[in-house]
């Protein structure tokens, strides 16, 4: 995880200024170190001189609920959007669904995780009505939820202390706030995620009780394809726990052969319920479209993600592509996407050496700015019902703030793997670094998008407050935790 700071920081300081204020990132870089060495600080200051807050838990998780709710509910009444492009056909598909007419989407049986999202925002357009501030009240109530699990899973692994600052770093994370005007997948997924954490860790603290361990872990399997079904990054969460369960466990006291035995069986049941859940849903997918799916849908993502020309987002010319197959009906929807795929393996054959160069390009879309969602925003600015607030004069404003504040968290981020390091304990943060390596080593492959890096921000708040909860070690004083 340092390295992947110390990697970025290091493309941050080569590209283009990301803030306007300043002439070159050089000077970003040192106005970053300095208000994360004035942050360790005021963290150092604040732990020490209240700690009449964590007295009362009620009150602590009912004020990080309300600054969540209040801020998120302010921004979406300032800013006015509509849903273009991915949102607003996610907003179609859910308004559809709602009025029973979706049969013979063919897009959808190309990509059928498009429907995981909309399938849950029907429901909630049953009750409320299909309209876009529905979405967005929604995904302040996901939010609401998000942060109290970001504050129990810190908690869990490393203390009350922990949790509360975790849980702060998010709710007050300027892009966190701004996605809430977006008909996005991002919340829901990444709720969802945190639960299947949450989950985890109760299961690697108790991991001596087989009969609950085995209930929950097919629990998580359940949960992990529903993740797949919004975003295909559920497969990915299930690599994570194994190899955290089975590699990385300090403390999980293995006294003999058969307990070890017994672990693995019991791990078993997460990727058994997985594929079941997923063929399940499937089959509910294919019955709601009419027609067949692609039960494997990344050969697409993989395509554009080898195309070295536009550092692997998307683009139109491999859009075009994948339009001529869709139109051949002698081709199914998993047939078109095993083609892409052996098209962008071949791609990433023919480059060679140059996949370097484009796994660099990649890795800056993904995870050198924190401003995408400003860009979305000022695609699908609603022109009939204008802001509160003048957005595009406010641009390099927002701009400014959304990656300043990003910036700070991936030095603190860094600086939480190095206090890892050097104390040699707190192992279950090592979980939270293998997801996050999880994200970056999958979209080294698939396409990229600044979007993509949503749910690690989360993961990064947890690892972010560490350090800030351990600042005596970096400031040469006594342990604070």
């Amino acid at each position: 995880m340092v390295l992947f700071v110390l990697f970025t920081g290091l493309i941050i300081s080569l590209s283009k200024p990301v803030a306007p204020v300043f002439k070159n990132n050089i000077m970003l870089i040192i106005y970053i170190f300095f208000l994360s060495v004035a942050l360790l600080f005021l963290a150092k200051k604040f732990l020490k001189d209240n700690k009449f807050i964590f007295n009362n838990r009620k009150i602590l998780i009912f004020s990080l609920i309300l600054l969540t709710f209040v801020t998120r509910l302010i921004w979406i009444n300032v800013v006015n959007v509509v849903p273009v492009s991915d949102f607003g056909n996610y907003h179609s598909v859910a308004s559809k669904l709602v009025n029973g007419n979706l049969d013979g989407n063919n897009y959808i049986s190309f990509f059928p995780h498009v429907i995981g999202y909309p399938a849950v925002l029907s429901m909630v357009y049953r009750i409320f009505g299909a309209e876009v501030i529905v979405a967005q009240l929604l995904n302040i109530v996901l939010s609401c939820g998000t942060v109290f699990l970001i504050y129990l899973i810190g908690k869990r692994i490393v203390g009350e202390r922990c949790g509360f600052i975790a849980a702060l770093l998010w709710a007050l994370w300027p892009s966190q706030i701004f996605y809430n005007s977006l008909v996005a997948t991002e919340h829901l997924f990444t709720f969802i995620n945190l639960i299947c954490i949450l989950i985890f860790y109760y299961i690697y603290e108790n991991n001596k009780n087989y009969y609950k361990s085995a209930i929950l872990f097919i629990l998580l399997g359940v949960l992990c394809a529903i993740l797949n079904a919004i975003r295909p990054l559920g497969l990915l969460m299930i690599i994570a726990m194994g190899i955290f369960y089975f590699v990385f466990a300090k403390n999980t006291k293995i006294e003999s052969v058969k307990d070890n035995l017994v672990r693995v069986v019991i791990f078993i049941f997460l990727p058994i319920f997985f594929f079941i859940t997923s063929n399940f849903l499937n089959f509910l997918i294919v019955n709601t479209l009419g027609q067949d799916i692609a039960k494997s849908p990344m050969g697409f993502s993989i395509f554009v993600g080898s195309n070295i020309e536009y550092n692997g987002v998307w683009n139109y010319e491999d859009s075009n592509v994948f339009n001529k197959l869709m139109k051949d009906k002698e081709k199914s929807p998993q047939e078109v996407q095993d083609e892409l795929l052996r098209k962008g393996i071949a791609r990433f054959k023919y480059q060679s050496f140059q996949n370097v160069n484009l796994l660099i390009r990649k890795h800056k879309v993904m995870w050198s700015s924190d401003d995408d969602v400003l860009k979305y925003i000022n695609s699908g600015l609603d022109k009939e019902k204008i802001s509160s607030i003048d957005f595009i004069k406010n641009y390099n404003r927002l701009n400014f703030l959304c990656n300043i504040y990003y910036y700070i968290m991936l030095v603190l981020v860094g600086i939480s793997a190095f206090i890892v390091i050097k104390k040699k304990n707190n192992y279950e943060i090592i979980f939270l670094y293998i997801i996050i390596s999880g994200i970056i080593a999958l979209h080294m492959i698939t396409e990229v998008a600044g979007r993509y890096h949503f749910p690690a921000i989360s993961i990064f708040a947890i690892i972010a407050s560490y350090s800030l909860i351990n600042s005596d070690i970096i400031l040469k004083k006594e342990d604070l935790k």
